[in-house]
């Protein structure tokens, strides 16, 4: 039987290094958990969008259907051409190409969001879609807070215990060894008692080299932080700059350019109806309103999309719960 007996500073040490592991791992763990929650969100808002899109494609089609009726009824009434009832058809067949291409983002949408809640991704959704508020002071001061930073103390326990413990080298260890040997007949039994020490010599070449590397370790893991923390400083700039842009698209979209393309198609519908315009200029402003109107909800589809990358990267989610309508 045989136990070794480290110093006391080298099993403190030791014992420091494997709790500083445990919660390098925690953090990492909480790292991946708040990645699919970001992912999770971004995914259903995509679909959300894709289906409020969708929503607007089928409202198009019942107002085709009217225009057609309108543009029948003028033909037999003798104030237009044979050819305008082309039209009608002809942005028929358009609006259903934009219903084809948004029900292959619909299905890519659910897709996505299936990699991450599994089979329950089929099901429709419900509620609405979260919305964090952003504010730029706040996300600054959380910007230490950032879950790939918050990885870099524990890690940096575990290497102070590393330089706790290789600093203990200098300090002797001893183990004691106990053994009862059955022998021959012809021999009698025996019983051993050995105690062992270790000599901490020539710690030039023993222990202070082990020492200086764990000290360098410990030192680039400081510049590794701080370039994280640059880059992500440089990040949340660069983010919120682009949920700036965003949301003053967002508001320009809905509170100015599709108001215009609205009023532009009702324009151009009462001048055509009044025979002083042409159909080409209708069905165009007709098209642009559609357009218009996509626009409006893929816009504001994308800001979310970046609030949400925002708040999980720099908000507030200690406990990482639902707290916003819509977010569950």
């Amino acid at each position: 039987l045989m136990q070794e007996f480290p110093n006391g500073a080298k099993r403190d040490a030791r014992v420091a290094a494997a709790r500083g592991r445990v919660a390098a791992a925690e953090a990492q763990t909480r790292i991946t958990r708040l990645m699919v929650l970001r992912e999770t969100a971004v995914a259903w808002i995509a679909r959300d969008t894709v289906e409020r899109q969708l929503a607007g494609i089928d409202a198009l089609v019942e107002e085709n259907r009217v225009f057609e009726a309108g543009m029948r009824a003028r033909i037999a009434g003798g104030k237009g051409r044979a050819t305008e009832a082309v039209a009608p058809r002809q942005e028929a067949a358009m609006i259903e190409a934009r219903r084809d291409e948004l029900d292959a983002r619909r299905r890519q949408a659910i897709a996505a969001l299936e990699r991450w809640v599994g089979p329950r991704a089929q099901a429709p959704l419900a509620g609405s879609a979260p919305d964090w508020p952003i504010d730029r002071d706040t996300l600054s001061h959380a910007l230490h807070g950032h879950p790939e930073l918050t990885v870099f103390d524990p890690r940096a326990r575990v290497l102070d215990a590393e330089v706790a413990e290789a600093q203990a080298g200098k300090k002797p260890d001893w183990a004691l060894e106990m053994a009862y040997l059955k022998r021959g007949s012809q021999f009698s039994d025996m019983a051993m008692v050995n105690v062992t020490f270790d000599l901490p010599v020539f710690t030039a070449s023993r222990q202070d080299p082990q020492i200086a590397a764990r000290q360098a370790e410990r030192t680039a893991l400081e510049a590794e932080r701080e370039a994280v923390l640059r880059e992500h400083t440089v990040m949340l700039e660069t983010d919120f700059a682009e949920y700036q842009r965003l949301a003053r698209a967002v508001t320009r979209q809905r509170d100015v350019l599709l108001p215009l393309a609205d009023e532009k198609a009702a324009l151009a519908l009462a001048a055509w109806r009044g025979g002083k315009g042409e159909l080409a200029d209708l069905v165009m402003a007709r098209r642009e309103r559609i357009d218009a109107g996509l626009m409006a909800i893929a816009l504001e589809g994308e800001r979310r999309q970046m609030a949400a990358r925002l708040y999980y990267a720099y908000g507030d989610h200690a406990n990482s719960e639902p707290n916003l309508s819509g977010e569950k």
